[in-house]
């Protein structure tokens, strides 16, 4: 119902731009890991990429509804 009152190039705008960004971070994912190791450690590193892992997981919970929606 929501993506009925959306319009379709709106739509497709935030989706190319949530696109370059994570394109943008799968290319800094090394080099921010290996910050992240030095300045934390390995251990709390794998703490930290857990817990985002978690909450990233609870939001797909909490959202679902909005998955499989046709524009």
């Amino acid at each position: 119902m929501l993506l009925r009152v959306i319009d379709k190039e709106y739509m497709g705008r935030v989706r190319g731009t949530i696109s370059a960004i994570s394109e943008g971070l799968v290319t800094f994912s090394g080099p921010l890991g290996g910050v992240l190791i030095a300045a934390m450690g390995i251990g709390q590193t794998y703490l930290l990429v857990g817990l985002v892992m978690l909450i990233f997981f609870y939001l797909e919970l909490a959202f679902k509804e909005f998955y499989n929606l046709r524009i």
